[in-house]
C-alpha cells in the first residue's frame, strides 16, 4: 500500500460553541489518509464537570484504524478515553479531535460510546447511556478533504434538583413536587423540552410529583391520585380560557403539535422507580407532565392538585370523611404575565408560595378524578359525565380502562369493549352513486366522527378512469372476525358503507396507476388508539379478465375479511412482498380489511392489471374508515 496516496488528517470535531483541535497523528495508528469532520452536539448537563468518550474508526476492511478510550473501562478509571475537560468545552460535553482515515479503503465507520459523565473528577451514576453498545455512523474518507460526520447524543439524567428535596408526610406516605420552566437556578434559561409543529423544541413547563410509602412498606405499593393539569389563561374579555390536560396519556398528546394556541403540545410520562432503598422496593411513583405554553400567552397560570394513599388507593377516588385532615398539594404557578410580555414561571418547589401542602377540614371529602397505581392510570368513574352531546372522546370517558370510547357522529357517546371496535367509514358525499367522475380530480370526503375535520382527499394517476359511489347492501351493519394481531376481535360499523368503486372508462382503457390518499394528519392526532383503516373487494376482474395487483405504499397490518358478494374468495395477501393480488378472473371476491401504520397521513395504492382488458369495466374499488382500536390493558383483550 502507498503510503504517500494516504496521506492527509482527520478532524475529529464534537460540536460546540469553542472547538479545541488536537492535531497531529494517533499513536499506534496506520498512516493518515483523508479528512473526517465528526460532530456532536454538544450535551446541556447540569451538575456535571465533562463528559468522557471511547472513540473507534475502522475502514473497509473492517480494521481498527484508531482509536481512543475502552468501552469496557469506565472514566475515569480509563485514562485514555477523550473527555470535555482537556479536549472541548467541559460541562457541555462536545470536543474537537484530529485523527486519521484510510483512503485506500475509504467506506469507515465511527463507533461512539459515552464513557462516564464526572463532576469533581468522580463518575456520576444517574444517567442512563444513549449508546451502551455504540453508536455508529459510516462515513467515507476522501484524500485531502474533508468529510463531515455528526453525532446527536443525548443523555437521560435523574432528576435531582428542587425534586425530592423536600418531602411532604402523608401519614405513613412522602411526596414531593416541583414545576420548572427553567433549567438554571438563576432563571435565564428557558425549558425547552417539547417539540412545535416546526420541529423546534420551545417553551415548556414540567409538573413532576412522586410519592412513596417508603421502603418495604409491607409488600404494598403507592397510589397517586390527581385532579388534571389545567392551563388558564386571561380571554381578553374580562374572563378566563382553561386547556384541561388528559394525565392518562402516555407520550406526546398530539401529532401534529397545535398551533396559534395557549398549550400546542403536552406529554405524560409516568412510572415505578427501579431503585431500591436498602436492599427492598421503594415503592415510588411518579406522575409527571411536560406543557408547552406560548410565551405569549396573557396572565396564564398552570393548576394542579394531588394526592397519595397507600394501595388500593382512595375509594372511588375520594378522601373519606373523618374527623382528621387529609393533605393533599395544591399548584396555582404564574407562567406569564398580564399582557403577555414576559414568562414569569422559574422554578417552583414544593412549599414554596405556589406548590402548597393543604388539608381537607375534617368531615370534608375531597374529589380526585384520576388515579396511577404503578401498573393501569385511570379515571374514576365518578368524574365520568358521559354527555347527550359530546365533541371529543375525551368526554366521553366512561371510567372503564377496557372500552374504547368514541364521539361518534351527532354528538354522541359510543363506549365498546376493546376487542369489539367500531369503525367509522368514509361517507364519499362529493361522488355520485350513479353518474362515474373522472378520477384523476381531488375528491374530498370525512369520516363521521365529531371534531374530526382535516379535509380527506383521494385522486388518481396513471391511465384515466372513472370512480362512483357504490353500497353494498350486504354491507349494511356488518361485523367482521378479527385476525393475526387481532385475533379475538369483532369489527363493526352502523349502516352501509360508501365503496369507491373505480370504473375503466367507456371500457376503453386498463386501470392502472395510483389511487392516492392524503388525510392531512395521522389517525393517532385523534387519540393514542386511533387508526385508518383500508379495505379493497372485487380485484378478481371479469371471467375473461385477469386481476388486478395493488402494491401500497407502507407497511400494511392486515386485520379481517367480509364476504360482501357472497362468493366467499378473497384476493391473496403476501406478506412478504407487501403486496395484494385479486384472487382470479371470475367472480367479485370479497374485501379483506388492513391498518396502516400509525404515523401515515398519507397512503398510496399502486394498481398494476395482470390480464388483457376485455372490454368490460374493472370491478374493484376501496372503502376506508377509522376505527378507535383503545388504550386497553392487555388484560383486557384475554
Amino acid at each position: 500500500m502507498n503510503a504517500a496516496a494516504r496521506l492527509g488528517w482527520a478532524s475529529f470535531v464534537f460540536a460546540a460553541s469553542t472547538l479545541a483541535a488536537c492535531a497531529g497523528t494517533d499513536p499506534g495508528t496506520t498512516a493518515p489518509g483523508g479528512h473526517l469532520g465528526l460532530e456532536v452536539a454538544p450535551l446541556s448537563l447540569v451538575g456535571v464537570d465533562e463528559v468522557c468518550y471511547d472513540v473507534e474508526v475502522r475502514n473497509g476492511q473492517n480494521q481498527i484504524v484508531w482509536k481512543r478510550g475502552d468501552p469496557n473501562v469506565d472514566a475515569p478509571t480509563d485514562t485514555d478515553a477523550l473527555c470535555s475537560g482537556r479536549y472541548g468545552d467541559g460541562a457541555g460535553g462536545a470536543i474537537s479531535y484530529v485523527g486519521t482515515c484510510d483512503a485506500d479503503a475509504p467506506a469507515h465507520s465511527v463507533t461512539l460510546w459515552v464513557d462516564g459523565l464526572l463532576k469533581g473528577g468522580a463518575a456520576l451514576t444517574d444517567w442512563q447511556d444513549p449508546c451502551a453498545a455504540g453508536c455508529t455512523v459510516p462515513a467515507t474518507c476522501s484524500p485531502n478533504e474533508d468529510t463531515a460526520v455528526t453525532f446527536d447524543i443525548t443523555v437521560l439524567r435523574a432528576a435531582s434538583q428542587g425534586f425530592f428535596d423536600i418531602a411532604v408526610t402523608f401519614d405513613d406516605i412522602f411526596c414531593s413536587a416541583k414545576v420548572d420552566c427553567v433549567k438554571d437556578d438563576a432563571g435565564t434559561e428557558p425549558l425547552t423540552l417539547l417539540f412545535d409543529a416546526d420541529g423546534k423544541r420551545q417553551q415548556t413547563a414540567v409538573a413532576a410529583v412522586a410519592c412513596t410509602r417508603g421502603p418495604g412498606a409491607n409488600g404494598g405499593g403507592t397510589v397517586l391520585h390527581m385532579n388534571g393539569v389545567d392551563i388558564v389563561c386571561d380571554d381578553g374579555a374580562g374572563g378566563t380560557v382553561t386547556t384541561s390536560l388528559d394525565p392518562t396519556i402516555e407520550g406526546n398528546a398530539w401529532s401534529p403539535p397545535h398551533t396559534g394556541d395557549e398549550v400546542w403540545q403536552y406529554a405524560v410520562f409516568r412510572g415505578t422507580e427501579a431503585l431500591p432503598c436498602g436492599g427492598v422496593p421503594c415503592n415510588k411513583v411518579y406522575w409527571n407532565t411536560a406543557i408547552g405554553f406560548d410565551p405569549a400567552g396573557k396572565g396564564c397560570h398552570l393548576q394542579l392538585e394531588f394526592t397519595a394513599a397507600a394501595a388500593p388507593g382512595l375509594v372511588n377516588g375520594a378522601t373519606a370523611v373523618t374527623s382528621a385532615a387529609y393533605p393533599y398539594v395544591v399548584a396555582d404557578v404564574p407562567l406569564t404575565n398580564a399582557d403577555g410580555s414576559a414568562v414569569v414561571c422559574k422554578k417552583h418547589p414544593l412549599n414554596g408560595p405556589d406548590v402548597v401542602t393543604t388539608y381537607t377540614d375534617p368531615g370534608e371529602t375531597k374529589q380526585f378524578c384520576h388515579r396511577w397505581d404503578g401498573v393501569l392510570a385511570s379515571t374514576v368513574a365518578a368524574c365520568v359525565d358521559v354527555p347527550t352531546g359530546c365533541t371529543t372522546d375525551l368526554e366521553c370517558n366512561d371510567g372503564n380502562p377496557c372500552t374504547a370510547d368514541v364521539c361518534v357522529g351527532g354528538g354522541a357517546c359510543q363506549s365498546t369493549a376493546c376487542d369489539a371496535p367500531q369503525v367509522a367509514w368514509n361517507d364519499l358525499g362529493s361522488l355520485s352513486p350513479s353518474v362515474a367522475t373522472l378520477a384523476d380530480a381531488d375528491h374530498p370526503f370525512s369520516f363521521p366522527i365529531t371534531g374530526w375535520s382535516p379535509g380527506v382527499t383521494f385522486h388518481r394517476t396513471g391511465n384515466a378512469g372513472t370512480v362512483r359511489r357504490f353500497e353494498p347492501g350486504s354491507t349494511l351493519n356488518g361485523t367482521f372476525p378479527g385476525e393475526g394481531a387481532y385475533a379475538g376481535y369483532t369489527f363493526g360499523w352502523s349502516g352501509n358503507f360508501p365503496y369507491i368503486d373505480i370504473l375503466t372508462q367507456n371500457g376503453s382503457t386498463e386501470v392502472a396507476g395510483d389511487v392516492v390518499f392524503d388525510f392531512h394528519q395521522p389517525a393517532t392526532s385523534r387519540g393514542a388508539g386511533w387508526r385508518f383503516v383500508v379495505g379493497f373487494a372485487g380485484t378478481a376482474g371479469t371471467a375473461n379478465e385477469g386481476p388486478q395487483r395493488l402494491t401500497p405504499s407502507a407497511l400494511l397490518t392486515l386485520i379481517g375479511r367480509f364476504n360482501a358478494f357472497g362468493t366467499g374468495v378473497y384476493p391473496v395477501f403476501d406478506a412478504a412482498n407487501n403486496w395484494v393480488t385479486g384472487s382470479n378472473g371470475g367472480p367479485a371476491d370479497g374485501y379483506l380489511f388492513f391498518v396502516i401504520p400509525a404515523g401515515a397521513s398519507t397512503f398510496t395504492w399502486n394498481v398494476a392489471p395482470l390480464g388483457a382488458l376485455d372490454g368490460t369495466p374493472d370491478q374493484f374499488g376501496f372503502v376506508v374508515g377509522m376505527v378507535n382500536l383503545g388504550n386497553c390493558p392487555e388484560a383486557c383483550n384475554d
